[in-house]
């Protein structure tokens, strides 16, 4: 049975990178799709039913994040089966480093019941100045040093039973998910939490964090780790918010609309009204590219075009492809 990546697809250089249920991280020419390198995760071939198939008794869960050419994974989502944190040459799928030891560690667990058991991986892996915040599913996210692979702090009693996958950071704070889109903001140095409900999903541009939500906010962090709010306008961003250059681009259910930023103001470039329900946006290349709920892919460039260019394939050939890894 074939896989698909658990998590986003990440670029580096050239080349494609995911991980799978089956264990493995698997690097890809990004021109031709061709396989450079797998490695496997998981520290043996067991298998077990996940989601109606089979899988790997250590799937790998733990979203790829690239550093100076050094790609950081994870395989195992069960801490007594062992949990397995990886730093690797992003070039060669070489090991740089593996911690294989938090999973028998006992600490305090929701409502304080100690246990052997530590950070399950899921979600996608963060950097935050020199420590690696490895996300726990539906917990805090663990901090790893980046250079040895040192667990440094796990605070996952202390958090009340908040937390989820998504994570994001600059080298003073993270935010990680807590119910919705809410997210919490974190001291990254030491793992305290600093601030309840700070905002949803932001995005972060040194110390300016962009919030989405119903409407878009941003923020100075200041030095001693307070949010000084900057503006706020009413453009919906419910479903996604990024920034390339000096624009944020927001996606709701009823289109995508462009934001110039200057002299901390947002005004309204453009705004185009669709019938996709756009959930997630990305730029590359002057182009911003949008994908819907129901899997549909829109391009919009700064030009118009006479024609639409629409492009379909047959699900044989979205399925025939010889280099799709098995399990």
């Amino acid at each position: 049975m074939p896989t698909v990546p658990r998590l986003p697809v990440t670029a580096n250089k050239g080349k494609l990178y995911f991980i799978s249920d089956d264990g493995f991280c698997y690097c890809l020419n990004s021109d031709n799709g061709s396989l450079l390198w797998k490695l496997s995760l998981a520290p043996a071939s067991n298998k077990l039913l996940g989601n109606k198939r089979l899988i790997s008794m250590w799937p790998a869960r733990g979203g790829i994040v690239i550093k100076d050419d050094i790609l950081y994974t994870s395989a195992s989502i069960f801490p007594l089966m062992g949990t397995f944190i990886y730093s690797i040459n992003a070039e060669t799928g070489e090991v740089i480093w593996k911690n294989e030891g938090t999973g028998s560690n006992y600490i305090l667990q929701p409502h304080s019941s100690p246990a052997f058991a530590d950070v399950a991986p899921q979600g996608n892996f963060t950097i935050s100045g020199n420590k690696l915040l490895v996300a726990g599913g539906r917990s805090v996210p663990s901090a790893f040093d980046l250079r040895t692979g040192e667990q440094l702090y796990y605070k996952l009693a202390e958090s009340g039973k908040t937390g989820g996958a998504f994570t994001c950071a600059n080298d003073k704070v993270y935010f990680n998910h807590h119910r919705g889109r809410m997210t919490y903001m974190y001291d990254s140095q030491t793992g305290n939490r600093i601030k309840t409900e700070t905002g949803e999903y932001p995005v972060i541009d040194g110390n300016t964090i962009y919030f989405s939500g119903d409407e878009i906010s941003a923020s100075l962090l200041t030095d001693s780790n307070n949010l000084k709010s900057l503006w706020k306008s009413a453009i919906p961003a419910s479903n996604d918010l990024i920034k390339s250059g000096n624009r944020l681009y927001a996606a709701d259910s009823s289109g995508i609309t462009a934001i110039e930023i200057a002299d901390e103001t947002a005004v309204i470039k453009w705004r185009i009204p669709l019938e996709q329900n756009i959930q997630r946006l990305v730029a590359s290349n002057g182009k911003l590219i949008a994908v819907s709920d129901d899997g549909e892919i829109l391009v919009f460039g700064e030009a118009s075009v006479s024609e639409v260019a629409s492009v379909n394939k047959p699900e044989s050939e979205l399925n025939s492809g010889s280099l799709i890894p098995q399990v």
